[in-house]
């Protein structure tokens, strides 16, 4: 008589089914066998087994700065053992100091700020300030952006798994995105001639006197700051309609 050995689970196995088990679908995870994150320290990363990687990963929500990176954590540590919510109803220090820093950076008139806890909500307040001193309702953002999961959010959001059951998208236009590395035109920079700027002008042209631009993916083009490239083509064209030009909530 024979009998079939018990299988034991690993901890990245159990963490990977109660995940399956307990999370929403939405929040997905690459391979099938996804790497288990445990602790990390600058450009390094263990899983919880206890292999160690250098971390090249570069996409959404990536540390710029490294994994736990002192600078940061020990002023998170600090703040935290002192004061760790109020209400916005009352000021307080951090907040004020965090707003005058970015207006000494930020150019120009924009020297006021308003904090968000999310990129959702950072498009939510562009798109409304925007529509609030624009004469205009429209906005043009680009194909295969993504700009949050908030029911505006998703009808600018141009990627068919981040749009299910449906979007409001009354006004709302998709302009090409510029990737010159595998071009959407099946075309090469510069013998193109940045088509790409000449088919988002129609979007813009469609949508009336002004426009909001969600450049949500702008980056991808390396001759974006160009005047003579697709951002000049582009900015110029929605200025001559008043338009509005809005970055997403990461550049």
């Amino acid at each position: 008589m024979t009998t079939t050995p018990k299988m034991t689970e690993t901890r990245s196995e159990e963490i990977v089914r109660k995940h399956k088990e307990f999370i929403w679908p939405a929040v997905t995870n690459y391979y099938q066998k996804p790497l288990v994150a445990d602790h990390a320290s600058m450009q390094y990363l263990w899983d919880i087994e206890g292999n160690k990687y250098l971390d090249f990963f570069g996409g959404i929500v990536t540390i710029g700065v490294g994994h736990c990176n002192p600078k940061i954590t020990s002023k998170i540590k600090d703040q935290v053992d002192k004061l760790q919510h109020t209400s916005t109803l009352f000021p307080n220090e951090h907040i004020v100091a965090l707003a005058e820093k970015i207006a000494q950076i930020t150019p120009g008139k924009l020297q006021k700020s308003f904090f968000t806890s999310s990129g959702t909500e950072a498009n939510e307040a562009a798109i409304l300030l925007s529509r609030m001193v624009s004469p205009s309702f429209d906005i043009v953002s680009l194909r295969h952006a993504y700009s949050g999961g908030s029911a505006l959010a998703k009808s600018v959001t141009a990627q068919a798994p981040w749009r299910k059951s449906g979007v409001v998208s009354v006004g709302i236009s998709h302009a090409v995105n510029p990737y010159c590395y595998r071009c959407p035109l099946h075309l090469k920079y510069p013998e193109c001639g940045v088509a790409c700027a000449n088919a988002a002008a129609p979007s813009a042209q469609d949508c009336g006197r002004s426009v909001l631009v969600s450049r949500s993916h702008m980056r991808w083009l390396p001759h974006a700051g160009d005047q003579q490239g697709r951002h000049g083509k582009v900015h110029d064209g929605n200025c001559e309609r008043d338009g509005l030009r809005g970055p997403d909530s990461v550049l």
